[in-house]
């Protein structure tokens, strides 16, 4: 039976409960059900059932193969695709991948979390890879766990963004196509060195490049500084640059690495986890010393604050600290608290810059989580 109301009515609530099973990780479950009760509600729901598509396990890639070998119409529903290989290589287990002809973002990587290199990966293998990377429609790739994937392949795509995780980047062999990036994601020291070589190779084509996404991982070198002070200078035409940090390498320098940002730089993102209410004082103080640094440049500051889950009662507490440094401590810090926040308050007004925080469960930490659904609140003063 035919719905009465319209169906773009019928589509937009589809959109918008599929949006709220998204931030519940509910699977569509709501939606799964819509589409069963009429036909008229199966093309929008199929593109909410079908938007994520997450083969990461031993049983989800040869699940997602038969369902494309069976219902091949599916592959056009899929834009967003987490694929894991398995290391006993079945040649003609990905067989079936190409019937997905609209993926516009997709990450590789290995399951169970292991290294291994793309050059011990079956050329069978490769080639479906490879297929799916070089699809008109793709935008968006990451390599996690696998090394040595060559500039090569890259230089054919067209991408808004490129994640490079490990040792994933193998900046020896030249494209004769520069690569075509937007947005930059850098996780581990030997894949930011092998990037700044392969910039100063002009193998990227840096007017393009405009965001950077540096994670200070697990065990910080002494001379991480310098290696992101050096791929700094190699994006002149930079305009975002967003820095993540964990507990290990809380005291990471970050202000000092921000000495060669480029003139372009319009926006400074820091994201960081603390374990205790008793770091925010020394986050306060890198967020102004970062300040002093680019503040005659950029425009909005922007801070988000990972904590426990076990914490969330605390979060008040958090953002009354960002207000009032000095609320830190368990014993007064009155004087020192109020330094900080003068100075807070001195380079917001004297650069015109637009401080937004937020406050957000330490579990985002362990997804790809889209910047909308973090709740920032800017930070202004009467």
């Amino acid at each position: 039976m035919q719905p009465r109301i319209p169906v773009e009515i019928v589509g937009l609530i589809i959109d918008i409960v599929a949006q709220a099973e998204k931030k519940l990780d509910d699977q569509c479950r709501n939606i799964k059900a819509w589409s069963l009760t009429c036909r008229a509600f199966l093309p929008q729901c199929r593109s909410h059932i079908f938007a994520d598509i997450n083969a990461d396990s031993w049983n989800k890639l040869p699940n997602l193969c038969r369902l494309l070998k069976d219902s091949p119409w599916i592959g056009h529903y899929v834009p967003s695709l987490k694929l894991g290989l398995p290391y006993g290589f079945q040649r003609d287990l990905l067989s079936e991948l190409p019937h997905l002809k609209n993926v516009v973002r997709l990450k590789s990587f290995f399951i169970d979390g292991h290294l291994s290199s793309w050059l011990y990966i079956p050329l069978p293998v490769q080639s479906i890879i490879l297929h799916l990377m070089h699809l008109p429609t793709i935008d968006t790739i990451g390599f996690i766990n696998i090394s040595d994937m060559s500039p090569l392949h890259l230089a054919p795509c067209n991408l808004d963004s490129l994640t490079l995780d490990d040792e994933s980047f193998d900046g020896k062999r030249c494209p004769a196509r520069t690569i075509k990036c937007h947005r930059l994601f850098l996780k581990e020291r030997k894949t930011i060195t092998n990037t700044i070589k392969t910039l100063s190779k002009d193998q990227f084509d840096r007017r393009l490049l405009k965001c950077l996404h540096l994670t200070a991982t697990t065990g910080m070198y002494q001379d991480s500084e310098t290696l992101h002070c050096q791929l700094l200078t190699e994006m002149p035409f930079l305009e975002e640059l967003e820095i993540r940090l964990f507990e290990d390498n809380f005291y990471y320098n970050f202000s000092s690495a921000l000495a060669s940002a480029p003139p372009t730089l319009k926006s400074l993102k820091i994201c960081i986890t603390i374990a205790s209410l008793r770091d925010v004082p020394h986050l306060v103080k890198g967020i102004q010393q970062a300040a002093d640094t680019v503040g005659h440049i950029v425009e909005h500051l922007t801070l988000n604050v990972l904590s426990d889950t076990s914490s969330i009662f605390q979060f008040p507490l958090v953002e009354g600290v960002l207000e009032d440094p000095g609320l830190a401590a368990d014993t007064p810090i009155s004087s020192e608290g109020n330094e900080l926040k003068l100075r807070l308050y001195k380079f917001l007004e004297d650069r015109n810059v637009r401080f937004f925080y937020s406050i957000t469960p330490r579990s985002f930490q362990e997804r790809d989580y889209e910047v909308e659904e973090i709740d920032w609140q800017e930070m202004v003063w009467d």
